[in-house]
């Protein structure tokens, strides 16, 4: 289906760029039609067990009491076989949710909805086709099982595909066709009950239409690409994002989803983890939500209400209709909540409704009371009211419990125990049902007119539990619940400790108490400020050879003290009892773990240096190594100059250039207090989200580097980021080992093993490569890091039989392991594994000896903390200008001119009237790429720089008017008399598997902008990319000039150095530029078929 955008989702800071597609909308429909059956049961169940012709050959005796005039009103229908009729259906419901999630998580949200569809037209047949009472209950049976997969399998859906600016209204959409389904039945009992002897045939049977109609729809709607990354099907999840959501910048919706699906993967036990505190406050309130929507005296409204009419004197007919009157409101009140509920919010809505709910149930049970005796026929007035006190009593339940009563369990809970929490809820709200529906007639003999009061003191609770204890979803992203809802509710937040990640995104709950399991107790803090004051330490002695130190610093080791030593830990956990007392080996930043917002260079060495001071209280006093991803200049930081990215650089060919700018960013980490950069890259071809980081390996001050990613990056088949490199060893050491043994040879301190594999060697556990060919043969002396959570997707399922993955991977050479989430886990695993011999010490031993040497080599010892006289180098101007020279060497002109003989560069400076046009013009995020101040980079004004068009204004003549428009319109382009144009275009920022792109399209409509503006305006294009991307032949024809920028960074003033002629273009293509992707990979001089649309080396200069 076409994704056709009926209206824009806002994209603000915290949110995703979105349309609201005719995809999403008829997904919605279709999958709704799981709430049109489920209402259709709910619905006809009442209705034929007040026909006569149903009750008298499968219920006698109530046909019996019906028609004795001595019959008590109220205990007419009093029968538990009756109300078994009704209720067996939520019983099966309740065992077949519990089936439906686990479905739902290992087929898909789509196959558990044809499988509701085929419960639902069984359990429809038996029915119609019912002899006897047993055959009766079984059909409900089978419909109980749809109900359960339906209503466990929907809400989901809906929630996943559905835009979070309109989550709440599409979701209602399951409750509208729930209410038109009971209505329907309601028409159906109506018009059936005329039709004797077996109407009430024809509405079991009815049943059946709505599952035909799911069946079918469910081939046609898209799966959910949370399901689909679920099940490891990443390119259909990340097009099928794209598709529903109208745009093509979806990388940071894409993050956030497939960061939480890893997280849920980890999670093997959903169902034992609700348990957990962590997620205590969603299984309270998903679960009470749907035992209070059951508890407000809906089921009795919509199972029994026929059965109310005619126990307060109206006839069959009568109370058939009425029925079908009452009903209708809930629809058009339901459309009321589809509409508001994403702008006045949930609370709001059931606050509202809790108290007009608890008003008429209180008047209906004072006008019964008072009324209606056990004998008498109530008055008509009062009969009357009571059934306009049911209609105020519907509508509101129609706009608030009952569509959020489904709405907020299904976006409450985190993808790792949804399904399981919404299981939960599904059961709960099942159970309540059945046990109303079982006792209701019951209650209502015995109480009478107390049953309606019974719920009224049920509203009043529900009513104080929203004002108090439920916090308000509205527009919040369901993966950010818990850090944006939960965690800053005045009373859930006491659930909470530090337990969420880089994003402020809650992590897994800890598999045992959240604490490290125990090291041995050290000495007191006394003792441990007695030794760190005490001479006669070798490793104290900076004047002491560096081997000399580590020997006698590992000897003074305990085996607890060496494995901390082998642990990186996120900061967010780091605190006085992973630093001082088991003295962890390193903390780092994960993309975009500031200390705060727009924090400076000297709010991160405040932080870095808090860290510092806590570690060097430890026994031995051994600093800490801080990381950040610095691979760009200090992007992490506010305010810090960001460099072109290294393909840019690799484009200047000027080594002195790449050297200067890696001492301006080791000047500028340093700064910070940062030690540890995770750079360079070595490795990329063009569809592999990863190339980022400088060629560079240390500057000034002891910045230790980080050669990435060991081996084959960029060779893996179709180019993914944790894919798989097929070559023979001897060109894998040609082609990929050649810049790391650069690398070693320039004094790199450490390497990080790839997430990829080698011939399906994952790189991370294969012992030849990591030891014997890097650090044996190679001779790297430094250690090898893993990636971020690297141990965790050593296994399938992912994060499973972790203890065996971290024997794996450190007896392959892994010294230090960025743990991420399972940071407990892991101690408690090498531990036992040191213990038990697993893990040999003399491993150990090498590990640490290896971390060792790199903090004595990069002065940790003498020089922990932030060098403060450096703070005034941040984001210099001297800096900046390295910088914008680095951009304007990187630029490589590609086309100039249409006819060899008549360059269009470079441009006039005073022209009349320029045009400045793309989505790349004045976006100083998309100018920087991805690691700049978050992991996959931000869009918008996210740190102090120029963008293209402030450098054109401040580089033009006074006289020359400037239009911009990002998306120019032809009523623009035609009313004005432009001199040129330039347009730019390119990428949304990436980040590893965020990257990944399998079409290098130019997206975002960048296209369609240049072949718009070209056709009417001489242009020049500029691509900013961090890799070549598709160049149609017409775009290649129609525009003036193409000019390769790169990932430029924060200084825009370089691209305009050079397109007005200032200076010359130097650039030449670090990489061959391919014609179509289908070409790669494509390296120069490899083989006979080189046929790229512009080879390795190709740059044009205006000589």
């Amino acid at each position: 289906m076409p994704g056709l955008p009926l209206a824009e989702s806002g994209c603000g800071p915290d949110d995703f760029p979105a349309k609201l597609t005719l995809q999403v909308v008829l997904c919605t429909i279709i999958a709704a039609f799981g709430g049109f059956m489920f209402g259709y049961d709910v619905g006809i169940s009442g209705g034929v067990t007040a026909m006569d012709s149903f009750l008298k050959p499968f219920f006698p005796h109530v046909y019996i009491k019906k028609h004795t005039a001595r019959s008590n009103n109220y205990c007419k229908y009093n029968d538990h076989y009756l109300q078994l009729f009704t209720s067996s259906l939520y019983l099966a419901a309740i065992v077949a949710s519990f089936v439906a999630s686990l479905v739902c998580k290992r087929l898909g949200r789509r196959p558990a909805m044809q499988i509701a569809s085929v419960f639902f037209f069984t359990g429809a047949a038996i029915n119609a086709a019912a002899l006897n009472l047993p055959m009766l209950i079984i059909g409900r049976l089978l419909l109980g099982a749809g109900v359960g997969f339906g209503n466990q399998t929907v809400p989901l859906f809906i929630s996943e595909i559905a835009p979070a600016k309109y989550r709440g209204g599409l979701n209602i959409c399951f409750q509208l066709l729930i209410t038109l389904g009971i209505l329907s039945a309601n028409i159906v009992n109506f018009i059936t009950s005329k039709v004797h002897p077996y109407g009430w045939r024809i509405s079991l049977g009815g049943a059946a239409v709505p599952a035909v109609v799911l069946l079918i729809g469910s081939f046609m709607i898209v799966e959910t690409p949370t399901s689909l990354l679920e099940r490891g099907e990443t390119d259909k999840a990340r097009s099928t994002l794209k598709k529903i959501r109208g745009v093509d910048n979806v990388v940071k919706e894409y993050a956030e989803i497939r960061e939480a699906v890893e997280l849920a993967s980890q999670v093997q036990h959903p169902f034992r983890s609700l348990r957990k505190r962590y997620y205590r406050p969603q299984l309270i309130c998903g679960t009470i939500i749907q035992v209070f929507q059951q508890l407000t005296g809906i089921s009795v409204i919509t199972f029994y209400s026929p059965a109310l009419f005619q126990t307060m004197g109206f006839g069959e007919h009568a109370s058939l209709f009425s029925a079908v009157v009452i009903n209708t409101i809930k629809p058009v009140c339901t459309i009321v909540a589809i509409l508001v509920v994403d702008r006045f919010g949930r609370r709001a809505l059931l606050i509202e409704a809790s108290v007009q709910l608890f008003i008429a149930e209180c008047a209906i049970g004072a006008i019964l009371a008072t009324h209606l005796d056990a004998t008498s026929i109530m008055e008509r007035d009062y009969a009357v009211a009571v059934i306009c006190l049911i209609c105020v009593f519907l509508s509101g339940f129609a706009w608030s419990w009952g569509p959020l009563g489904w709405l907020i369990p299904s976006e409450i809970y985190p993808l790792e125990t949804r399904t399981a929490g919404f299981f939960m809820a599904v059961s709960m709200n099942m159970l309540v049902t059945f046990m109303v529906a079982q006792t209701f007639l019951t209650m209502l003999c015995h109480m009478r007119a107390g049953a309606f009061f019974f719920f009224a003191g049920c509203l009043f609770v529900m009513g104080t539990f929203a004002v108090v204890l439920l916090p308000e979803t509205k527009g919040v992203p369901i993966d950010e619940m818990i850090g944006r809802v939960w965690k800053k509710h005045w009373f859930w937040k006491r659930f909470y400790n530090d337990y969420e990640d880089h994003n402020g995104k809650p992590h897994a709950a800890p598999a045992e108490p959240a604490t490290l399991p125990a090291f041995p107790t050290f000495a007191g803090r006394s003792s441990r400020k007695t030794m760190s004051t005490t001479g006669g330490c070798l490793y104290k002695d900076p004047n002491a050879p560096v081997e000399a130190r580590v020997k006698d610093l590992l000897s003074r080791m305990t085996l607890e003290e060496k494995l901390a030593q082998m642990i990186q830990l996120d900061r967010v956990v780091a605190d006085s009892y992973f630093l001082r007392d088991l003295a962890v080996g390193s903390v780092l930043s994960t993309g975009g773990s500031a200390p705060f917002e727009n924090a400076l260079a000297s709010d991160w060495a405040d932080m870095v240096d808090g860290f510092q001071k806590l570690a060097l209280e430890s026994r031995l006093g051994i600093p800490i190594l801080y990381g950040a991803d610095a691979v760009h200049g200090n992007n992490c930081v506010y305010g810090a100059t960001v460099f072109p990215h290294n393909v840019g650089l690799g484009a200047t060919r000027d080594a002195d250039l790449v050297k200067r700018i890696g001492v301006a960013t080791a000047l500028e980490v340093r700064a910070s207090g940062i030690q540890y950069t995770f750079a360079p890259c070595v490795a990329g071809q063009p569809p592999e989200g990863h190339p980022h980081g400088y060629p560079f390996i240390a500057g000034r001050n002891n910045i230790v580097a980080c050669a990435k990613h060991f081996v084959g990056d960029g060779g893996t088949h179709r180019g993914l980021n944790e894919g798989n490199t097929m070559l023979s060893y001897e060109d894998l050491e040609r082609i990929h080992m050649a810049p790391y043994l650069d690398c070693i040879a320039q004094g790199v301190g450490t390497i990080m093993a790839s997430y990829s594999s080698w011939n399906g060697s994952k790189l991370h556990t294969d012992r030849f490569l990591l030891t014997e060919v890097l650090k044996d043969k190679l001779g790297f002396k430094g250690f090898v890091i893993s990636d971020w959570e690297a141990l965790n997707r050593l296994s399938e399922p992912l994060g499973s039989n972790y203890r065996r993955c971290v024997a794996s991977a450190v007896n392959a050479g892994i010294d230090m392991v960025m743990v991420g989430r399972k940071y407990n886990q892991f101690v408690e695993d090498i531990i036992s594994l040191a213990k038990s011999g697993e893990i040999p010490t003399s491993r150990i031993n090498d590990a640490v000896e290896r971390i060792l040497r790199v903090k004595f080599i990069a002065g940790l010892f003498e020089y922990p903390f932030a060098d403060r006289s450096l703070l005034g180098t941040v984001g210099c101007k001297l800096h900046r200008n390295l910088a914008q020279e680095a951009v304007r060497k990187s630029l490589v002109l590609l086309k100039n001119g249409k006819e060899s003989n008549k360059p269009f560069l470079p441009l006039d400076k005073n022209a009349k009237k320029i045009l400045v046009a793309g989505t790349h013009a004045d976006n100083l995020g998309y100018q920087c790429g991805g690691w700049t101040i978050a992991w996959y980079g931000l869009g918008g004004r996210i740190t102090i720089g120029t963008t293209i068009l402030d450098a054109v204004r401040k580089a033009v003549g006074e006289k020359t008017e400037i239009v911009f428009e990002e998306y120019p319109s032809p009523e623009t382009l035609s009313g004005h008399d432009f001199s040129y144009a330039i347009v730019a275009v390119g990428e949304s920022p990436y980040a590893e598997f965020t990257g990944d792109n399998a079409e290098l399209v130019i997206p975002m409509g960048g296209r369609d902008i240049l072949s718009l503006v070209s056709d009417r305006v001489p242009t020049l294009a500029i691509v900013v990319s961090g890799r070549p991307l598709v160049v149609e032949p017409h775009i290649l024809e129609k525009t003036d000039a193409l000019v390769a920028a790169w990932l430029p960074g924060t200084e825009g003033d370089g691209i305009t150095d050079v397109i007005f002629g200032d200076h010359d273009f130097k650039g030449q293509l670090p990489v061959t530029w391919f014609k179509e992707v289908k070409q790669l990979p494509m390296n120069h001089g490899e083989n006979n078929e080189y046929d790229p649309l512009f080879p390795f080396g190709f740059g044009l200069t205006y000589e």
